[in-house]
Formats: structure tokens, sequence, C-alpha cells
């Protein structure tokens, strides 16, 4: 029998979905590595300041927000 290898790291990829004032729709995803004291919502509020910042807005409506682990 073989020793172990690296634990592996976790990687999630996020999907999000916002709405402008305006009711255009834009979506946007990303990856995010496992830490210590991560959390869904700690990843949606990281996903959704992210989006808004590459949209240039302070605030947006999410319509649809999706979590996952990246690995297949």
């Amino acid at each position: 029998m073989s020793a172990p290898g690296p634990a592996e790291q976790v990687i999630h990829h996020w999907i999000l979905t916002v709405q402008r004032v305006n009711g255009q729709l834009e979506t946007f995803d990303g990856l995010t590595p496992d830490r210590p004291g991560i959390t869904r919502q700690s990843v949606y509020y990281e996903a959704l300041r992210l989006v808004a910042e590459r949209m240039g807005v302070s605030a947006t409506a999410t319509i649809h927000f999706s979590l996952g682990s990246n690995k297949l």
C-alpha cells in the first residue's frame, strides 16, 4: 500500500446572475479556494461584492446563485 499524497485543495465554482436597475441581466462566474471558516454565505457575499465592483454599481438584485465543487 502506498502512502497517501498531499491533500488536494478543494476549489469551489460559483455562478451569480444579477439584474441591473434597468432590468438587464448579467451572469458571472468565478473560483474560490476552500479555506478555514469558509461558508456558503461568505462565498455569496464575496461573489456579490466582486460582481458589483466589476459592474461599477453599488447594488444589484440577485436572480440566481450557485456554488459547487469545481472538480468533476
